[in-house]
């Protein structure tokens, strides 16, 4: 794109995008866990699919820098950047840009995301399946939204000197390929929602079961604790007894301490807290 050959109004147009796709992105929607809507992306497939291609890259720079605020990561700029012009130069082959999205995310979107988390960011790999899905199920929901508001706004249809198609569309193509966005975000909605409840349901259960097993835990320790607290007592009131025949402390210290292995020791102090019998016998100084 040479200086003369650039198109001012749609400079400015896909300038003024690329602002909103910013506002948009410094807000993205939190769905659940670590999944967000990149919706101010839309956007830059608006620019795509009725400007050149550079213009909406420049679209998508604007845009990514809104999820760079958010994310600190630069990697949006390649890859948002690459998909803009994929789009792009897809719509000057007549290519639809839901069906040119998919293939942007598969042929070229879902490398460079391994690529990346592989080497640069410190992800388990059990989580790299999920971190590809997520980019492209975004990408294909926003391409969606913006295919059907370039339908359902008459004023985009007749957009000054937009991309015009090399070959006339059928009504049939262009009621399929409607369709096609209607199933995919319907489908794709439908599949994040029931995920959403199944995943509120494994952590509500997991919740309840984390609580019955500490619950359950401190029971046990508070018996624990208590049935030797008894076996102590029990102790002092049997010494108690014999207390004039002290020959016979020891004999008894050892048969408790081998009844209840749970003590470590078991020790018998005069009142100068001077040790005279223990459990083990290795244990007096």
């Amino acid at each position: 794109m040479t200086l003369s050959s650039i198109n001012k109004q749609h400079l400015l147009f896909s300038i003024v995008l690329g602002i909103a796709g910013l506002l948009i992105n410094c807000y993205p929607i939190q769905f659940f866990a670590n999944v967000q809507f990149v919706l101010g992306n839309t956007v830059t497939v608006i620019a795509a699919v009725l400007l050149e291609p550079w213009y909406a890259f420049l679209t998508a720079m604007f845009a990514s820098t809104g999820l760079m605020i958010n994310w600190d990561s630069p990697h949006v700029y390649l890859f948002f950047g690459l998909e803009a012009l994929f789009l792009g130069y897809a719509r000057r082959l007549d290519i639809y840009a839901l069906y040119a999205d998919a293939a942007y995310w598969l042929i070229i979107g879902a490398p460079l995301v391994y690529l990346y988390v592989t080497f640069i960011m410190e992800i388990p790999s059990s989580h790299l399946g999920f971190i590809i899905a997520k980019q492209g199920v975004n990408g294909l929901v926003y391409t969606s939204l913006a295919s059907l508001l370039i339908l359902a706004i008459p004023k985009l249809w007749f957009f000054k000197d937009k991309v015009k198609d090399r070959h006339r569309r059928m009504l049939s193509a262009q009621l399929t390929y409607f369709f096609t966005l209607m199933v995919t975000l319907t489908l794709l909605f439908s599949a994040l929602i029931f995920n959403y409840y199944f995943l509120e349901r494994q952590q509500a259960m997991l919740k309840q079961n984390i609580n019955d097993a500490v619950s359950h835990l401190a029971t046990s320790t508070q018996n624990y604790l208590q049935s030797h607290k008894t076996v102590i007592d029990n102790a002092a009131k049997q010494l108690t007894i014999v207390a004039n025949d002290r020959s016979q402390w020891q004999k008894m210290l050892t048969n408790l301490h081998e009844s209840y292995p749970g003590f470590i020791s078991m020790l018998i102090a005069d009142p100068s807290a001077d040790i005279i019998n223990a459990s083990p016998v290795l244990a007096v100084n």
